[in-house]
């Protein structure tokens, strides 16, 4: 909304409407009503015809006020269009999952009347930029609703700090919320240059052109019959290409980028292993090196760029959420190297790194038992779980405005040095959403539970390569499968913090969350009986208790 405070006139957002009010309450009538005065340009018109024919400069002018400028008078929106945005707005205000602009444009076009006739003709649509400014319009009222409501319920022990504090809470959501939709026509723009880029030459161009350049490689390889020299002679142009190419290429934010790298790794890392153990099953021998060090780096990136959006997802006085996420993150990276210990553990080259992965699995058991033993304290100790299962909590009672929170930029390094240890503010139950309820501590301990068995590496630390030796001439086949075995843990730990998500992005609530950690978890123990039921000979529990270095 564009306003001069100096002269107290206030404009139109519109940037063709040229009315003008003299305070803000008729500027948000106006733009309610939408009722906007255009103004045509006559000037150039005016000089064609003066260029074009000379007699015109002739004549007597005989229209009284020909050189005033006619306003457009603009039509209405009728009040029955009004309230189909107000509904969509209200209804993502109210499931915590907006609607976006693009979506509310489509469902524009498809609305129907309770006589299955459209709502919307054809030349009644809203473009994306009206609809845009009718979301913004709601989001501000929405937050002056709010503060107004705020200081009705605390006007008798109200005090400036909290009401500054409750201000400012809803001007940075209104702040956000117009980020947002300046992300959204960013995007809008990106997507017009993409198509018109795809739009600039015919499909048969770029198939003749592909063709041309297939067989001159194949042509250039004919002549040169040496690998080496074709792909040095490949190379340099690629190089040339990307050098001048990625400086022009706008592929979203760096969060955007990150959240993409972190799903699709996921998605890997949920598949692959999965793949890796069906094989060692199959024919108890190694999979192709290649396709486990792409499990390995699958699920290790996707941990990494996990943890990269944990500052820009989780506010920082959440700290139950921010701890359990950190957990998911170390545990994830102690299964990696648990699984990097029975794979390369005999090899004496690998002792620094075995050794390393070995004291990491005792870290990451802390850290576990730590989130794990907080939560069980504060559900015994807090009044506000004395009397309640909480198995359907869905989301926060109150926003974080309301009891007096307020989110402060925090760095990574910070999730695992400092949250760990911290408190939480007394009033934080009513808007985190992972509160000590009993789903919560159910999910918690059998984690804490799950990270043990990456103690099994206590043995490595203790006997060094030549453990590992005499653990592959005891039980070699259950030694082999123990390195898939681990990245299936990963799996099942990957799955669970992903059920975290959906219960911090309220798609689901905390006891539906813990019910599927708790079947993720049971991933790698049903992967242990079908290994003992098929391969009867080798004692898993021997296996386990091993504490001999040799013969």
């Amino acid at each position: 909304m564009k306003s001069t405070l100096s002269s107290a006139i206030f404009f139109c957002s519109v940037d063709s409407c040229s009315a003008t009010f003299d305070n803000e309450e008729q500027l948000m009538d106006h733009e309610q009503k939408a009722e906007h005065f255009y103004t045509d340009d006559y000037s150039l018109s005016t000089i064609d015809r003066a260029r074009n024919n000379d007699d015109e400069l002739n004549r007597p002018f005989s229209t009284q006020g020909y050189a005033i400028r006619r306003r457009q008078k603009s039509t209405k929106t009728p009040q029955e269009h009004q309230q189909f945005f107000i509904k969509l707005f209200h209804q993502g205000e109210n499931t915590g999952k907006k609607v976006t602009v693009e979506d509310s444009f489509q469902k524009m076009r498809r609305a129907l009347k309770s006589d299955n006739t459209k709502l919307f003709t054809t030349n009644q649509y809203l473009t994306k930029n009206q609809i845009r400014s009718i979301f913004s319009r709601l989001s501000k009222k929405g937050s002056i609703d709010r503060r107004s409501q705020f200081i009705h319920n605390n006007e008798n022990d109200q005090k400036q700090g909290s009401y500054e504090e409750s201000t400012n809470s809803d001007e940075d959501d209104s702040e956000n919320y117009f980020k947002k939709q300046q992300d959204e026509e960013l995007e809008d723009l990106e997507v017009d240059e993409i198509d018109n880029a795809l739009k600039c030459c015919p499909f048969n161009v770029w198939l003749i052109g592909l063709s041309i350049l297939c067989l001159s490689c194949a042509a250039l390889f004919s002549l040169i019959e040496s690998w080496t020299i074709f792909f040095y002679l490949t190379l340099a142009p690629y190089l040339i290409i990307l050098a001048w190419s990625l400086p022009l290429t706008r592929i979203g934010s760096w969060k955007a980028i990150t959240s993409i790298i972190h799903r699709l790794c996921g998605i890997l890392s949920l598949l692959l292993p999965m793949g890796l153990i069906v094989y060692n099953s199959w024919t108890d021998e190694h999979p192709p090196r290649y396709l486990y060090f792409i499990a390995v780096l699958g699920v290790i990136f996707n941990c990494v760029f996990g943890a990269l959006l944990i500052p820009q997802r989780i506010p920082s006085f959440d700290i139950p959420t921010i701890r359990a996420f950190g957990v998911g993150v170390v545990l994830g990276l102690s299964f990696v190297g648990w699984s990097l210990v029975w794979y390369f553990g005999a090899e004496s080259w690998f002792a620094p790194f075995g050794y390393a992965c070995a004291i990491y699995s005792f870290i990451t058991c802390f850290f576990a038992w730590n989130d794990s033993i907080q939560h069980i304290y504060t559900n015994m100790t807090n009044p506000y779980y004395a009397t309640q299962l909480d198995l359907e909590y869905f989301k926060p009672p109150k926003r974080p405005y309301q009891v007096g929170l307020k989110h402060k930029p925090y760095k990574l390094w910070e999730i695992f040095t400092t949250f760990p240890f911290k408190s939480a503010h007394p009033k934080l139950q009513e808007v985190t959403v992972t509160p000590s309820s009993a789903a919560v501590v159910f999910t918690v301990t059998l984690t804490a539970i799950f990270s043990l068995t990456t103690l099994l590496q206590w043995h490595y630390l203790y006997c060094g390569p030549s453990g590992m030796i005499f653990r592959h001439e005891l039980f070699p086949s259950y030694t082999k499968y123990s390195a898939y075995l681990a990245l299936l843990a990963a799996v099942a730990n990957n799955f669970g913090t992903f059920a975290g998500t959906l219960v911090v992005q309220q798609k689901v609530s905390s006891f539906w969350g813990a019910f599927f950690n708790a079947i993720g978890l049971l991933i790698p123990v049903f992967g242990t009986l079908s290994f003992q039921l098929r391969v009867s000979h080798e004692n898993i529990l021997y296996s386990i208790l091993l504490n001999k270095c040799s013969a």
